[in-house]
């Protein structure tokens, strides 16, 4: 059998490391797929009850807040993940720091995102909801536990914290349904979700690791280092919200919370075609960085094999779903949401675009080039915003699908064309090099 199983096949994955990483897919994959499939038709029979207007000052509230979540989160999140990875000795001092740079930053977030909703809203009710959905920055800093558990491939912690919330919250949901309660307590739930996250992860880290936070450390030397290395991934993350979410921003003031509602209904359909690819990705990201230990053509490989396998899933998704969007949309989310039709089968085709763009993140990452990324994500955002204000008063909801597929797709390209002409010239450098 070892003659027709060799050790090494696509592009260099061991059979031992894929067995590993596979299982560490399977867990994460699994736990993906329940939170989905539980969570999403909890939430149509909620966006049923709260109808397209309500519906859409949530997710007004939800995209306005995440905006501001860059400054709250800072880009640790893939430094932290790499270094845990790279030097899981560092466990404590790695964990203090960032957690107490998120629970600052994450502070101050909340003052300024209600702040400023309350300056540009003359809807009381919209600066209520913001107020309370920016309550998550303050309660999200213990999930950062969740990144030693990835990093250690130990995704099964992970996803039975996400089981739990899987149930308890369409649960509560379901029940807030039933009882007839307002979208402030939707919002509220938003909240209470961050906060088990984080008691799920601690308890873990405690009672089955039986690791001690009062070991974790707080450098003011290694706040800096991480600062240095995170900022470029924060304004390059502030760019991706900004051209991810910034559209159903400005179609809050030029249409209505009913467009709103109608587009955020498309969007999260769209979101279900990314969880795979994005679940891959994530899980696999250890054995792109460990393979530059290696060597760089390992890691081309290794990278390539992956970035066919999870573009073609999302394409192959995505065209199924374009397909099935005239009975989709009415089916799980009712009548009165059929105008977001027309949004899903032209938004369906960024989830080709966001695999893409996820995967750059990832390389520039793994070979410590995210300012580069933050280049990309700024041009991205400028062109976003621009598309946006002369397409959305010309098409409405429909401009606004086009802005974004335009740009994840002309970011993409222009990554690509650069990438490769910088390989051209560095090859023919080096074979000049040779022949002198």
């Amino acid at each position: 059998m070892k003659y027709f199983f060799p050790k090494t096949y696509l592009g260099g994955w061991s059979m031992e490391g894929v067995r590993k990483y596979a299982r560490n897919t399977g867990w994460a994959f699994l736990g993906r797929i329940v939170t989905f499939a539980v969570s999403f038709f909890t939430i149509a029979i909620v966006v049923r009850y709260l109808g397209p207007e309500q519906y859409g000052q949530l997710s007004y509230a939800q995209n306005f807040v995440a905006i501001f979540s860059v400054f709250a989160v800072l880009g640790l999140d893939q430094i932290l993940y790499r270094e845990l990875v790279a030097n899981p000795e560092k466990r404590n001092i790695l964990l203090g720091t960032s957690i107490v740079m998120k629970l600052v930053f994450g502070s101050l977030s909340f003052l300024v995102a209600v702040g400023v909703a309350y300056l540009t809203q003359s809807d009381q009710s919209l600066v209520w909801l913001v107020a309370i959905v920016s309550l998550t920055f303050i309660f999200q800093p213990l999930g950062t536990i969740g990144h030693m558990f990835n990093a250690e491939v130990k995704t099964k912690y992970v996803t039975y914290v996400a089981f739990l919330v899987a149930f308890l919250l369409p649960a509560i949901r379901l029940f807030f349904v039933y009882r007839e309660k307002t979208v402030y307590a939707f919002a509220a739930l938003l909240v209470f979700e961050t906060l088990i996250y984080g008691a799920g992860y601690l308890w873990i880290y405690t009672k089955v690791f039986r690791f001690d936070p009062r070991e974790w450390k707080m450098s003011l030397k290694l706040m800096i280092v991480l600062l240095k290395q995170s900022w470029p991934l924060a304004l390059a993350s502030l760019s991706g919200y900004i051209y991810g979410r910034i559209d159903q921003v400005m179609m809050q003031g030029m249409i209505s919370s009913e467009a709103v509602g109608w587009y955020d209904v498309a969007v999260r359909i769209t979101e279900l075609l990314t969880f795979l690819p994005s679940v891959i990705i994530a899980s696999l990201f250890p054995a792109l960085v460990n393979s530059l230990k290696v060597g760089e053509g390992e890691y081309q490989k290794r990278f390539k094999i992956l970035s066919l396998t999870t573009i073609l899933i999302t394409a192959l998704s995505s065209l199924v779903a374009y397909i099935a969007a005239s009975w989709l949309i009415p089916f799980i989310f009712g009548d009165s949401f059929v105008p977001s039709i027309g949004v899903l089968q032209i938004y369906v085709w960024s989830a080709v675009g966001t695999t893409c763009i996820l995967l750059i993140q990832n390389h520039l990452i793994a070979n410590h080039k995210q300012r580069q990324f933050l280049y990309y994500s700024l041009m991205g955002a400028l062109l976003n915003v621009g598309l946006n204000m002369v397409l959305i008063p010309e098409m409405g909801m429909i401009g606004a699908a086009c802005a974004t597929v335009l740009t994840l797709l002309v970011t993409a390209f222009v990554f690509i064309f650069f990438e490769r002409k910088k390989i051209f010239i560095s090859r023919r450098l080096n074979s000049r090099v040779k022949i002198q």
